[in-house]
């Protein structure tokens, strides 16, 4: 009895399991999804391949800040060798900032603006960004080493240049939002400003259903005019790994650390005993985790 139950469950097991593992692929590189294929997670875009093309976006902030990005290779993937890979993004986060939540930010990042609205005396005191367009251009390069003939693995070192910015059609310039490091850096050019970005990340196959990924980023944003108090250079560290957790599953879990300037002051005691200060730069540790589907 004990055995054919065994043998029942192992044959629900192996039924279930594909007949042959696929290596988990390196993510975020500049090898494009083939046609048909897609990818999402969490908090991770949506990632749709077309020929020759692969087209990203959000789904959860698409309807508030419509957005689209384009990657289109320029050279084929090999194993060891480069390939390269044009990023292109086009957005219009205003109504984003505009709208109350669930749908948009206003009262939270942004001033809502309500004072402003019901009395024009006060307009000039709100801050709110106006309508914006954010053009993005980017350029990928990835070398695959390490290729497993028998499971298709293998792993990958990328590098990413990309500069993105806001240009205002109408309305006022917006603050900077000056919250966190990972808000900052990525809706800095929802807000007006402009960010250059160079990152560097290998993604390590340590076994078929599991990759480690590191990663080191340097972000630069500007600052309104006159505003050259704060250090517009933010660094990022971030390291991690990836779990296969079905056929088409997988789960990412890291933490990312930000070196980046909030001007915070750091008191000392002079050999008189009176106190001084002196600005040092801020670190800020977050954790990640997401679920990402690739079919």
């Amino acid at each position: 009895m004990r055995r054919a139950l065994a043998l029942a469950v192992a044959a629900v097991v192996l039924g279930s399991a594909p007949a042959v593992a696929e290596s988990l692929a390196p993510r975020e590189t500049a090898r494009i999804l083939a046609p048909g294929q897609w990818q999402v997670g969490l908090f991770n875009p949506l990632r749709y391949g077309l020929q020759w093309v692969e087209i990203e976006l959000h789904p959860i902030v698409f309807l508030a800040a419509p957005h689209i990005d384009v990657k289109v290779p320029l050279s084929s993937a090999h194993p060891d060798q480069w390939q390269w890979t044009a990023h292109l993004g086009l957005g219009v986060p205003t109504l984003g900032w505009r709208l109350p939540k669930p749908m948009g930010l206003a009262g939270d990042l942004v001033p809502s603006c309500k004072v402003a609205e019901a009395d024009p005396k006060a307009a000039g005191w709100c801050q709110r960004p106006g309508w914006l367009v954010v053009p993005k251009f980017g350029v990928w390069a990835t070398r695959e080493y390490g290729h497993d003939a028998a499971g298709g693995g293998y792993s990958a070192l990328s590098l990413r240049a990309e500069i993105a910015s806001g240009f205002a059609v109408s309305g006022d310039e917006a603050a900077p939002l000056d919250a966190w490091g990972p808000v900052d850096v990525q809706l800095a050019p929802q807000v007006g400003r402009t960010r250059a970005q160079v990152r560097a990340a290998v993604d390590h196959r340590l076994l078929d259903g599991l990759r480690a990924r590191a990663e080191i980023g340097g972000y630069w944003v500007s600052r309104p005019a006159g505003d050259d108090a704060v250090s517009p250079w933010t660094l990022s560290v971030y390291a991690g790994l990836d779990v296969r957790a079905t056929a088409h599953t997988r789960v990412t879990l890291g933490a990312m650390v930000y070196d980046l300037d909030r001007r915070q002051q750091l008191l000392k005691k002079t050999a008189d005993g009176f106190d001084s200060y002196s600005y040092v730069r801020s670190h800020e540790l977050w954790p990640t985790v997401d679920v990402l589907w690739t079919y």
